[in-house]
């Protein structure tokens, strides 16, 4: 979880200067390593920008070698200094996707970042309270700080920036890696190693702007210890993303765990709608999950999710923008932090599903897949757990669901029933998972219907929609033509 860049290190990983003494001015060269901290593994592939307030001196601008080295030279020794330090991402021209921003973040963190907020577990670490704070205002919430985790681990979409007092984004806080000027821990070794409710980095003057890209920091010849930084990945309270070489003492480690999944033999005859029932055979002492399928849109459409029999389950726990590529999530967590079991044959949730074409083998219809995410289930101190997923078949419809006409052209209603009066969010999106659209309406119980006449702009083409209460949840297909 943490990166250390530090001038000076008591493990002889340093930075230092070296000055050159003329009459009249005195430079400074730095030779430093990016490393983890708590070890000696240097950290290559990280860029560290330095500009002096001379106009006169040039910036440095420095990727750390495999070691996790860098050389600026030619500073002023004793002056203001500009830096960013940044690891390049992993889209076109260094842009950070969801690859970099999930890397780390799993559903046991929102477990801890839960424990924290409920005072069972307080996170102590001054680092992991700073992982937590996804939006930066000192105070970690489920709203602000859970919910868009979940939403990033869902592959719904991406945590907003941080923001400014007039609600403008702080500049670099809109990056999955964050870093603190080691002149703070430097000078505040409790707040940010023990912190307390009175002693954590959130009282360290400048809070977040301190993590902004570009701030500046005054260099004294007489002071080289408080010049590096620390990295902070947002969200992963644990310390397992793919730099930390296994830092944190409570990451899962045990990945030889393997969830053991099997699949029904029946036949489903095109235009059957069927419950897909995710039963449990070995769920033992679990805190919390997360599940990855391909799940083929060629062969079934998903018409709306059900929860089963674990405590806490909502809508929210599902991730259903990307199934125009085969792709479905899940994750829970316990709502208390504490760990449950199941009986055997009890149920996790359910699908709502329609046969698009006759489905002899559902092998090729539903398959769990740790490329779309990992499947993992954990025990309360993190390590991983082995479960048993099954399912099994219900062919019964269980709220009518769809949209008219089918095609359609500027105008469709979108059909559906309720079990109680309820608030509802109604979404559609695209084949790659984008939002086009949201309305929020109140609607009655029983059958309801919700025209969209807001099309413009959009292409032809498929358009899914999600219907989405705090209990129930729809989902369609419909095709808009000319």
């Amino acid at each position: 979880m943490f990166i250390h860049l530090s001038i000076l290190s008591f493990r002889m990983l340093a930075l230092f200067f070296v000055f050159q003494c003329s009459p009249s001015t005195s430079f400074a060269q730095f030779l430093g390593f990016v490393q983890f901290e708590g070890t000696t593994t240097g950290m290559g592939g990280v860029n560290v920008f330095l500009d002096p307030a001379d106009p006169n001196t040039d910036p440095c601008d420095e990727t750390t070698n495999f070691l996790g080295g860098f050389a600026c030279s030619n500073f002023i020794s004793a002056g203001s200094i500009t830096a960013d330090v940044t690891i390049p991402g992993t889209g076109p021209g260094g842009s950070f996707t969801f690859d970099d921003w999930d890397d780390g973040v799993t559903t046991f963190d929102l477990v801890l970042i839960t424990r924290h907020i409920l005072n069972t577990q307080p996170l102590e670490n001054g680092y992991r309270l700073l992982a937590a704070d996804v939006n930066g205002d000192t105070a970690i919430t489920t709203g602000l700080d859970i919910i868009p985790l979940r939403k990033l681990i869902l592959n719904i979409e991406l945590p907003p920036p941080v923001l400014d007092s007039l609600d403008n984004p702080i500049a670099g806080l809109d990056k999955p890696w964050r870093w603190v000027p080691e002149y703070l821990p430097f000078g505040n070794p409790t707040f940010f190693a023990n912190s307390t409710g009175t002693q954590t980095p959130f009282t360290v003057g400048g809070y977040p702007y301190y993590l902004a890209t570009n701030w500046s920091f005054n260099v004294f010849a007489s002071n080289t210890l408080d010049n590096g930084f620390d990295g902070v990945k947002v969200g992963d309270v644990s310390g397992n993303n793919s730099h930390s070489n296994g830092f944190a003492g409570n990451e899962t480690t045990d990945r030889s765990v393997l969830m053991n999944f099997s699949t029904p033999t029946d036949f489903i005859e095109e235009g059957t709608v069927f419950h897909l029932i995710f039963r449990t055979d070995n769920f033992r002492d679990i805190v919390g999950y997360q599940m990855g399928f391909n799940l083929s849109a060629l062969d079934v459409e998903v018409l709306g999710v059900e929860p089963g029999d674990l405590p806490g389950f909502s809508p929210d726990n599902f991730g259903l923008t990307r199934l125009g590529q085969d792709e479905f999530r899940t994750l829970w967590i316990d709502p208390e932090g504490k760990s449950r079991s199941l009986e055997e044959g009890q149920s996790l949730f359910t699908l709502r599903l329609k046969a698009t074409k006759p489905i002899f083998d559902f092998s090729r219809v539903i398959s769990r897949s740790d490329e779309i995410l990992q499947n993992e289930f954990y025990h309360p101190e993190g390590n991983l757990a082995e479960a048993g997923i099954y399912l099994d078949i219900q062919k019964q419809a269980s709220g009518l669901v769809g949209n008219h006409p089918n095609p359609f052209t500027n105008e469709t209603s979108l059909t559906f029933e309720l079990e109680e009066p309820s608030a509802a969010v109604v979404t559609i999106y695209d084949t790659q998972g984008k939002v086009l659209r949201t309305w929020r309406e109140f609607f009655e119980g029983g059958y309801n219907e919700f025209t969209i006449t807001d099309f413009e702009g959009l292409a032809n083409g498929i358009i899914f929609f999600i219907v989405a209460t705090d209990t129930q949840l729809f989902s369609g297909k419909m095709i808009k033509v000319d």
